[in-house]
This record gives structure tokens, C-alpha cells and sequence, in this order.
């Protein structure tokens, strides 16, 4: 359980380093009062297909100040952004995320939101964070059971390092 917490706390509050500067001093103010923060669920799915790199930059065109999005780890280790366990609904393919390599999965197409075939490809979370870093921020809402193909927290931990996210120390 603890691992759990720990977890979604890094995911959710420790990724804001790549937000704008004004809007993490806003965040890091007591005065956040007269700020509302808007959160794009899935980035902008409803102009681009959900999660995908072009949904993140409508996202922050539209003025998003934070992403919600969620993780899944490939058979060989990569974190890719997917929502589901499988890539049935929202990609060209069929198959769970943890069955598949990062390789198959690059070879897959997205779906818009009405099924519409599309020429974009499920990103990385390596991916994401480049296109995300100093324009918005990114939280994972994802239910961390650590079952089926949510990221192990070690391979999650080693992916976001480089990204200097992990700045304060979590407690219980």
C-alpha cells in the first residue's frame, strides 16, 4: 500500500517541475486563490485522438495548465501513455500494452474518439515529457495496483530521472 501512495504522489505533484515558471510559483504560493488551474483529461481528445502527441499540444494551445494522462509498461520494459490495458479501442491493433514490445506498438495507428483512423502513434512517456516540459504540467491518475501493465514503480522511477522530477523526499 505504501508503494501505491508513493507512486501517485511522485506521479501526480512531482512532474509539475516541467510547468511554466509563473504557473509553478503560483502553485508553490499560499495565493493560488484566484487561480483556477485547468486539467485537460487525456489532453484534448475530442480534436486529436486521446493521449497522443497532438492532443498534448491543443492541450497547451488551449491553455491547459496541467495534463492528465495515464501509463502502461510494454512486455520489454517501455512506459507508453494509454489509458486502457489494451490497445483495442483507441489504437488500429488488438492485444494488452504488457503483451506487446515497444516496437509493435510503435507500428500501430491511432484512433480518433469516433473510431477514425488516424496517422499518429502512441507516444512514450520519454515523448510526452519533451513536447510537455516547461509548457504545462503532466499527472497520472492511474489506479496502481501493479497488476496487469502499469509500469513497475523501478523502470517508472528510471524513466522520469532524467526529467529531474524527484526533487522533494516522500513520506508516508
Amino acid at each position: 500500500m505504501r508503494e501505491k501512495f508513493v507512486l501517485l504522489s511522485l506521479l501526480c505533484c512531482s512532474i509539475f517541475t516541467h510547468a511554466q515558471d509563473n504557473k509553478l510559483e503560483l502553485l508553490r504560493s499560499k495565493e493560488t486563490k484566484e487561480h483556477v488551474w485547468v486539467v485537460a483529461h487525456r489532453a484534448d481528445y475530442v480534436y486529436a485522438p486521446e493521449n497522443s502527441i497532438e492532443a498534448l499540444n491543443n492541450a497547451i494551445y488551449f491553455g491547459a495548465d496541467i495534463i492528465e494522462t495515464d501509463v502502461r509498461q510494454t512486455i520489454d520494459g517501455h512506459i507508453v501513455i494509454m489509458h486502457d490495458y489494451t490497445v483495442d479501442r483507441t489504437t488500429n491493433g488488438t492485444g494488452r500494452v504488457s503483451d506487446l514490445t515497444l516496437e509493435e506498438i510503435k507500428k500501430l495507428r491511432l484512433k480518433t474518439s469516433r473510431g477514425g483512423s488516424t496517422t499518429f502513434q502512441v507516444p512514450t512517456l520519454e515523448e510526452y515529457i519533451q513536447v510537455a516540459k516547461g509548457k504545462v504540467g503532466l499527472c497520472s491518475m492511474t489506479s496502481l495496483s501493479f497488476s496487469h501493465s502499469l509500469p513497475q514503480p523501478t523502470p517508472l522511477f528510471l524513466a522520469l530521472s532524467p526529467y529531474r522530477t524527484f526533487r522533494r523526499r516522500y513520506r508516508r
